[in-house]
């Protein structure tokens, strides 16, 4: 997938930080948005150092949804990458396909009709809360499998699970002066739920349980003038336009 411009202008850019019961873990996940040919694309790598791993993900938004994806998964110092992964929608705007590829196997495509598709990265959380809104606030979801580094040859594996999103009032998360929206998104490895506070579709942070232990990511170090609904439709305003929030 190539840009419209050549070097276009950055228009926000920022950080999720993961913490685990209040102490920060080496994780980093950096992201920058962009307007190019005149449709926005979102960058974002996630690192872990202490295993030199990395997740790339560039994706094009087209009339308020992922058009175009590619995901690449990788380990610093290797030539290669253990997984690559595409997703695009097809020309009539209505369906879509998914396809994944290892090295030494040949890729797969999975045709998708009505499912959404989460590129695991935590800038397109406020996309996929959106569009599950939109669908009456639940829909089959799919995710690249990632859950076990090792087992590389299920890396980018197709998973789909039914995904809800609720809204639960004000957010807590949101810079002073920003208003910010709560909402419960369950389903997936999210048994008991997650809580995703969102401004103006921007994640600002999100909080779960697993087992006894409590993770919080939240956003740091943004800058630049976020597009809002412009981007892609706000979930709030799209569970009420869906009926399922009152005003």
């Amino acid at each position: 997938m190539s840009r419209g411009d050549a070097n276009p202008p950055v228009l926000a850019q920022g950080e999720y930080e993961y913490l685990c019961d209040g102490q920060l873990m080496p994780i980093t996940e950096r992201w920058h948005l962009v307007r190019s040919a005149g449709l926005f694309e979102i960058y974002s790598e996630r690192t872990v150092p202490s295993q030199s791993l990395r997740v790339r993900v560039l994706a094009r938004i087209e009339s308020g949804r992922i058009g175009r994806c590619a995901l690449s998964w990788g380990v610093d110092g290797e030539m290669n990458c253990r997984a690559n992964a595409t997703y695009r929608v097809g020309a009539d705007g209505r369906g879509a396909v998914y396809r994944y590829r290892r090295p030494g196997f040949p890729a797969r495509g999975i045709p998708m009709v009505r499912q959404h598709f989460f590129p695991l990265l935590r800038i397109f959380s406020g996309q996929l809360l959106g569009a599950l809104a939109s669908a009456g606030g639940s829909g089959e979801v799919l995710v690249p499998w990632i859950h076990d580094p090792a087992q590389g040859e299920r890396l980018f594996a197709p998973e789909f699970s039914t995904r809800t999103v609720g809204y639960q009032g004000p957010g807590r998360a949101a810079k002073p002066g920003n208003v910010s929206d709560c909402f419960l998104y369950a389903g997936g490895q999210y048994g008991q739920g997650a809580e995703y506070d969102v401004a103006d579709g921007l994640l600002q942070e999100y909080r779960w349980w697993q087992g006894e232990k409590q993770w919080r990511v939240r956003l740091r170090e943004f800058s630049g003038q976020w597009p809002g609904a412009e981007l892609w439709p706000h979930a709030r305003c799209a569970a009420v336009a869906a009926g399922s929030v009152g005003v």
